[in-house]
């Protein structure tokens, strides 16, 4: 899924399923994680410079929850180190893990539809995103039911 006002490089992004579980963690907060990995080739180089896991209930942004730790390369890279991930002709990959422990909702109901999406901050201020998984939630006291969407 392209956002107005993204980037259109042609950045191509094959997704594995990994895991994610957004779940209650004590009265008015949620707890994420979650582990993305993908294969991002590119027509020209492009610099990812940031990764965050966007939570959307319809246009709506929720939460914006930053890359907790990656894997590029065979080697791991941790904030405040840039995530620096190239994207060239050959395909790279790169594993993300998002830790979000307290995400407050207050007395807001829960979504019953909302998203994940991945977005990508590119070097020069260009954005792209993906939607990863459709979530489900009845009840802020269950844990949500995801379903993959796979980008």
């Amino acid at each position: 899924m392209r956002l107005p006002g993204f980037s259109n490089a042609r950045l191509r992004l094959r997704f594995e399923q990994r895991e994610c579980v957004i779940v209650p963690q004590t009265r008015g907060f949620a707890a994420l994680h979650a582990d993305v990995h993908f294969a991002a080739s590119a027509s020209r180089p492009l610099l990812v410079e940031d990764a965050f896991l966007v939570w959307r209930i319809g246009r709506r942004e929720f939460r914006r929850s930053r890359w907790d730790r990656a894997v590029a390369g065979g080697r791991f890279r941790y904030p405040p180190q840039p995530l620096a991930f190239e994207a060239g002709e050959a395909p790279q990959t790169l594993t993300l893990t998002f830790n979000d422990a307290l995400i407050p909702y207050g007395d807001e109901p829960p979504p019953t539809l909302s998203n994940l999406s991945l977005e990508l901050q590119l070097a020069g201020g260009a954005r792209e995103s993906r939607e990863l998984w459709r979530l489900q939630m009845s009840s802020w006291d269950e844990p949500a039911r995801l379903s993959w969407t796979g980008g």
